[in-house]
């Protein structure tokens, strides 16, 4: 039985040749390139996702999270967010939307996305996509009526929801 990990460099004894050095540095420019590419392909992918044009969107708005952060809790095509929410009164939502400078038109007809983000500090992002554009992004706090606008992030007193 041959011992095929003891072996010299050039040709093995058993008829197969080895990789000469100039071969295994070409091999690995090569896979060294096809990773280079394949890094620069997921950046530019993620640069024009669904979710990095949103997590964009809102950091120029004031509140920094990672796309990761953000879930699909809701979808529905052919809607309004009015027609998703139901009998829920948005007036302070849209109000705090549009300060931060949403449109905040929950009429507008198309596909609806409800995104969330846990923030901790017992808050919430929420934001209403209609066709790939923000209409509403306000903080919830849990258990209560009072919305933040996401330039808080954190470190705003809520305000209430009753108008």
């Amino acid at each position: 039985m041959t011992n095929i990990f003891n072996k010299g460099f050039g040709n093995a004894p058993d008829g197969h040749e080895k990789i000469e050095p100039k071969t295994a540095r070409t091999l690995l420019i090569i896979a060294a390139a096809l990773l280079i590419i394949a890094l620069v392909w997921r950046f530019f992918l993620e640069k024009n996702s669904f979710s990095g044009s949103i997590v964009r969107s809102l950091a120029q708005h004031g509140c920094n999270i990672e796309a990761d952060e953000l879930y699909k809790h809701d979808f529905a095509k052919n809607t309004s967010i009015r027609a998703i929410v139901g009998d829920t009164d948005m007036t302070r939502a849209a109000d705090v939307s549009r300060e931060c400078g949403f449109d905040a038109d929950i009429d507008k007809t198309g596909d609806v996305y409800v995104l969330l983000a846990n923030l901790g500090d017992e808050q919430v992002l929420t934001v209403y996509v209609v066709d790939e554009t923000i209409q509403l992004a306000f903080i919830q706090i849990p258990n209560s009526d009072s919305v933040l606008p996401i330039s808080a992030c954190g470190d705003a007193e809520p305000t209430s929801t009753a108008a």
